[in-house]
């Protein structure tokens, strides 16, 4: 798999992927901040990444997904779940 991106820095200073698209998404969710980075695999297809930035808690999906959004919303949902899973 490979994903069309380059290191970044966050304000963390956590380094994670930029995606080709402008950079991680952040989102919010109970209080912790996830950061969100998808990349286009050479197949069209597109994969997506989560760093929590509190914890450094990082994952990914298994699956690829055919849009940017839909890679996004099934990292977000994986990102909650650790969350959640956390309290």
């Amino acid at each position: 798999m490979t994903l069309n991106a380059c290191p970044t820095q966050l304000a963390s200073g956590i380094s994670m992927a930029q995606d080709s698209r402008g950079g991680a998404i952040l989102r919010e969710y109970k209080g912790h901040l996830i950061a969100l980075t998808a990349g286009q695999q050479q197949d069209g297809r597109w994969m997506c990444r989560y760093l929590i930035l509190d914890s450094g808690v990082t994952g990914s999906c298994d699956a690829s997904f055919a849009t940017h959004d839909e890679a996004e919303a099934a990292a977000l949902q994986l990102a909650k779940y650790r969350i959640d899973s956390r309290q």
